[in-house]
This record gives structure tokens, C-alpha cells and sequence, in this order.
């Protein structure tokens, strides 16, 4: 097919003979969709080598613009201990059987529509630290909170009540430490471990 004046291809319109290239090709001064002119080689716009003024490659690599945040580095940590055998804490979750789902895996965005903004002195929890990161078992929680969801916490039943032993420690006016050599020592009266 002869190029011509006019033509279409993909994002650009050929406007003007630009002449030929230093190898002898026909060359055409062309106008993109986004507004900006280039020139091309015929034969580069028959195969659609290049069907923009280098727009379409841009296009592709536009993100969400939340590298660095306290959200992407989350999801970025949480991947990587999920999926990368070489991460420090890889024997800790993916060694473990723990993933994070597909959807979040594969798109940030998808994880921060759900997640939302990160508030500050939180972290990414999992609410079943045996389940995935995945939507429905993940929060923003303190650390605090996130001491108190360990594989390793202590949950007691104290005065009738579950409550993990920092609460009954709080409770009873001293440390966890204390809390647990009693209740170790069966020293915390009407507590039972659970």
C-alpha cells in the first residue's frame, strides 16, 4: 500500500512528504492524536512499528502516582513476603502457605480501593494471621492492636470474659510479662488460659 497525504494510522495522520531518511526511505511528517507532530518512515508506518509520536509507550507506563506512600509501600512489603522466597520474612508467611490474592497482587490500585488511606501509626494487618491478605481478613491496625493478633498471643478467660492477657494485664495494673508468669504460676485468681 502507497502512503499518502491523509492517511490513518493507529494515532497518526500522515500531513506532508518530509522527504527520505539517511537509508533512502520516504519519510512523512506525520500529526498525532495527542497533538504533537513526528516525522516517520513509510515502510515503519505500514507495519505499524510506531502507530504514535511515542505517546502509546508513555500511556502504558502511566501509574497511579503513589510510589513511595505509606499505602504502596504496605502492599509492597505484604507481596513481597507473600511471593518472594528471598525476602527475610519469606518463612514467616509464604513459606507458611500465606498469599496475597490475585486481584490485590496484581494491581495496587485494586488494594487501595479497598484499604483506603493508610492512617498514620498503622500498619497492614491481617484480622486471621492464618488467612491471605485479601479483602475481608485485612485492616489498618496499631501496634497495639497488631500485638494482640499474633500466632503466638494468649487469650485467657478471665471474670467470665475472653480477652487477651495484655488486657487482663492492663486491667490488674501490671506488665504483660507479670501478667504471663502468673498466669503461668496459676497466680491470677478466675483466669484460664483458652
Amino acid at each position: 500500500m502507497k502512503v499518502c497525504a491523509g492517511q490513518r494510522f493507529d494515532r497518526l495522520v500522515t500531513v506532508s512528504d518530509a522527504g527520505r531518511s539517511a537509508d533512502g526511505h520516504r519519510t512523512w511528517l506525520c500529526r498525532c492524536d495527542c497533538g504533537a507532530e513526528c516525522v516517520r518512515q513509510s515502510n515503519v508506518l505500514q507495519t505499524k512499528a510506531y502507530s504514535s509520536c511515542g505517546c502509546a509507550a508513555r500511556d502504558l507506563h502511566v501509574t497511579h502516582g503513589m510510589r513511595g506512600t505509606p499505602e504502596y509501600s504496605s502492599w509492597q512489603a505484604a507481596k513481597r513476603r507473600c511471593h518472594n522466597s528471598a525476602d527475610k520474612d519469606f518463612h514467616r508467611y509464604g513459606a507458611r502457605g500465606i498469599r496475597m490474592c490475585d486481584e490485590w497482587r496484581n494491581c495496587f490500585e485494586a488494594f487501595f480501593a479497598y484499604m483506603g488511606p493508610r492512617p498514620a501509626g498503622t500498619s497492614l494487618e491481617r484480622k486471621n494471621v492464618d488467612c491471605n491478605y485479601e479483602p475481608g481478613n485485612c485492616v489498618w491496625a496499631t501496634p497495639i492492636e497488631q500485638s494482640r493478633n499474633r500466632r503466638t498471643s494468649v487469650y485467657v478467660e478471665f471474670k467470665g470474659t475472653r480477652l487477651h492477657l495484655m488486657e487482663v494485664a492492663e486491667s490488674l495494673g501490671i506488665t504483660y510479662g507479670a501478667a504471663f508468669m502468673r498466669l503461668k504460676r496459676g497466680q491470677i485468681h478466675g483466669c484460664v488460659r483458652v
